[in-house]
C-alpha cells in the first residue's frame, strides 16, 4: 500500500480531536467514516466541525464556502459496527483516554476492521504497545498523534511500537504528508511523544505557581506569553488540550493539592475549550482579547 492508496477513512470517535482529524482528512479528499456512540454525538459533532473547524479555516481565508461544504459532504456518520465499510484503508482512534476503554475498544472493534487497513491510535499520553495486541493487528498498529486546530497547528506524531511493521510507520509518514501535514518519527516509544513531553515541564511548573499562590493562571499565562512572544500560556493551552485529558497526564507529576484546581474544573464539568469553560471562559477567552498584552510601540520618532 502506498499513501495514495488511502481514501476511505474510519474515525472510532467523534469528539474535539476526531474532529479536527476527520476535517483534515476530508479537506485533503478522503472519503470519512465516523463512528459515533450515539445519536447526540453525531449532531454535536456535525456542528462542530461546521461552525467551529472549516469555520476557522474559512475565516483564515484557507478555503471557500464551497469547498467547506463539499469537505462534509465526504464525511458520514454510523452508530454500528456492522455499518463499517469492507474498503477502510485506515482507522484512526480517539476514544477516552484511559488505556482500559482504550483496550476495551480495540478488542471490540478488531472483527470488524479489515485485514489490510492501517490501524492507529490518537492518544495523547499513553504508549501504542499497552493495547496493539487488543486491535488484533500489532504489525499494523501505531500511534498518529493530532494536535487541536490541526489544519494549522500541522505537525503528527508518527509512532511505532517495538512490533509495527516498519513499512507503516513509513506509509504513514507519506499520507502525513499527502495531506497537508508535518510528520515527526519517533524512533523509540516515549509516554506523550516530543513536543508534550517538553511541554509537560511547562504545564507542572504552572501548577505548581498556580497552586502555591504566587499568581493567578492569568498572570502566570501573560507571564509567559510576554516573553516568549507566543500566542497561548500553559493555561490556555491545556483548555485546547482538555482538562479531563490534562488531569490524567498531570496526575502522575504532581501531588493532590498541586492538582487542586485543576481538580476543582473537571468536578465541575469545565473541560476547557470543548465545554465552553475552563481556566477561561470561551468562545472570547481574555488572552486574546486587545490589551491581554500589548505589543512595543515606536517612541521618540
Amino acid at each position: 500500500m502506498q499513501a495514495s492508496d488511502i481514501k476511505k477513512v474510519l474515525s472510532i470517535g467523534s469528539g474535539t480531536i476526531a474532529q479536527f482529524i476527520v476535517t483534515q482528512c476530508a479537506l485533503f479528499g478522503c472519503e470519512v467514516v465516523i463512528y459515533a456512540f450515539s445519536e447526540d454525538e453525531i449532531g454535536a459533532a456535525q456542528k462542530a466541525i461546521k461552525e467551529r473547524v472549516l469555520q476557522s479555516i474559512i475565516d483564515a481565508n484557507m478555503t471557500t464556502e464551497a469547498y467547506a461544504k463539499e469537505t462534509m459532504g465526504r464525511m458520514r456518520y454510523i452508530l454500528t459496527k456492522e455499518e463499517i465499510p469492507a474498503d477502510i484503508d485506515l482507522v484512526t482512534e480517539s476514544v477516552y483516554e484511559d488505556p482500559a476503554i482504550k483496550k476495551a475498544v480495540w478488542s471490540e472493534f478488531a472483527p470488524y476492521l479489515p485485514k489490510t487497513a492501517v490501524l492507529t491510535t490518537n492518544t495523547s499520553t499513553m504508549l501504542p504497545s499497552l493495547f496493539a495486541e487488543a486491535s488484533g493487528a500489532p504489525e499494523r498498529f501505531l500511534s498518529w498523534h493530532f494536535a487541536a486546530n490541526t489544519f494549522f497547528r500541522n505537525l503528527v506524531d508518527v509512532m511505532p511500537h517495538p512490533g509495527t511493521d516498519p513499512r507503516y510507520t513509513r506509509l504513514m509518514a507519506d499520507f502525513s504528508r499527502r495531506i497537508g501535514l508535518n510528520p515527526v518519527v519517533i524512533e523509540k516509544e516515549v509516554g506523550s511523544y516530543l513536543a508534550n513531553t517538553m511541554l509537560a515541564s511547562l504545564i507542572v511548573a504552572a501548577m505548581k505557581l498556580l497552586s502555591g499562590g504566587y499568581a493567578s493562571a492569568t498572570e502566570i499565562d501573560r507571564s509567559w506569553m510576554g516573553v516568549q512572544k507566543v500566542a497561548s500560556g500553559p493555561f490556555g493551552i491545556m483548555d485546547s488540550i482538555g482538562l479531563n485529558t490534562m488531569l490524567l497526564t498531570l496526575k502522575p507529576l504532581l501531588n493532590e493539592t498541586e492538582l487542586a484546581p485543576l481538580q476543582a474544573l473537571v468536578d465541575g464539568g469545565h473541560l476547557g475549550i470543548k465545554t465552553g469553560q475552563g481556566f477561561y471562559t470561551y468562545p472570547d477567552p481574555a488572552f486574546k482579547r486587545p490589551g491581554f498584552l500589548t505589543d512595543a510601540k515606536p517612541v521618540g520618532m
